[in-house]
């Protein structure tokens, strides 16, 4: 779902790197530690494992969140992840600046 979010993100704004992240080896945006590194290994298997049943530390940590003040009246998943695509125009302006990315 993050991955979608940020597409979409990409795609309302109309540059590629919205957060100003750094850069890989191959000069695209990461969220990994690169250029630093990349994950370890075992904590993308600790993230990852059992994903596709809704295991993984990623997964289970996502279904302990609380609701968060700020999404209120936003489009929301059922892990309380914000729907971007499903926001209004104004609403995706506000949730942006609430993430420090400029519009």
């Amino acid at each position: 779902i993050y991955k979608k979010i940020k597409m979409h993100i990409v795609e309302f704004l109309g540059r590629e790197n919205p957060f100003d992240l750094g850069l890989d080896k191959n000069g695209n945006p990461t969220y990994m530690l690169e250029p630093i590194g990349p994950w370890p290994a075992e904590v993308g298997k600790a993230l990852g494992e059992g994903s596709e049943e809704g295991n993984g530390l990623h997964n289970i940590a996502a279904t302990l969140q609380s609701d968060s003040q700020e999404f209120t009246g936003l489009p929301i998943s059922e892990t309380k992840v914000p729907l971007f695509s499903k926001m209004s125009e104004s609403q995706k302006i506000s949730f942006l600046s609430l993430c420090g990315v400029e519009v």
